[in-house]
């Protein structure tokens, strides 16, 4: 498990992640499966890592709970290479975030890189995944990314569709079978 799998969970908006007071994301207190969902990924990581285990869940004033951890807060700034955020605490996701691969071992599932985006990708389809299609609101880099890594892994039946629609907020759905999303 890397900081990987958490980056994965993480929803790119204002107030969601806040570094400086060591906040990995914000949430509404009823939401028990994404509140789980962040529990088991950061006490795995916490385990795999054998790093001090500093997780907080705590209420705030407006009745919505913070994630907080400055373990976690170090690497993710370590791994998303400080310049990889943009003002406001948006996370600007890329490649970068992953280990290289090399060229020979691109669609290999053992290397270092490729374990690091099939561990972002299974998160992300825990957190955005809804009857077999993926839906981010207002974070088209986070959509690009998986849009990618799917991309990368997929077989040559598979058929990806990305749509965005401009409402507010802005939503872009990507959509594979459920049974081909099952396979990563």
């Amino acid at each position: 498990m890397t900081i990987h799998s958490i980056i994965g969970l993480l929803l790119n908006y204002a107030g969601g992640l806040n570094l400086d007071a060591d906040i990995i994301q914000t949430i509404e207190k009823t939401d028990e499966r994404i509140s789980n969902l962040f529990k088991k990924e950061c006490h795995s990581f916490f385990e795999k890592t054998n790093k001090k285990n500093d997780l907080e869940f705590s209420e705030n004033n407006n009745g919505v709970v913070e994630i907080k951890s400055a373990t976690i807060c170090k690497e993710i700034i370590k791994t998303c290479k400080i310049d990889a955020f943009l003002k406001h605490d948006y996370l600007k996701l890329s490649e970068d975030i992953f280990a290289e691969v090399p060229f020979t071992k691109y669609y290999d599932r053992d290397e270092l890189g490729n374990k690091q985006r099939l561990e972002f990708l299974k998160s992300a389809l825990a957190r955005h995944q809804v009857e077999g299609k993926l839906y981010f609101y207002n974070d088209y880099e986070k959509a690009i990314l998986i849009h990618r890594i799917l991309s990368r892994f997929a077989k040559d039946e598979d058929v990806i569709i990305m749509k965005s629609t401009f409402l507010t907020p802005f939503v872009i759905s990507i959509e594979v079978t459920s049974e081909e999303l099952g396979r990563y």
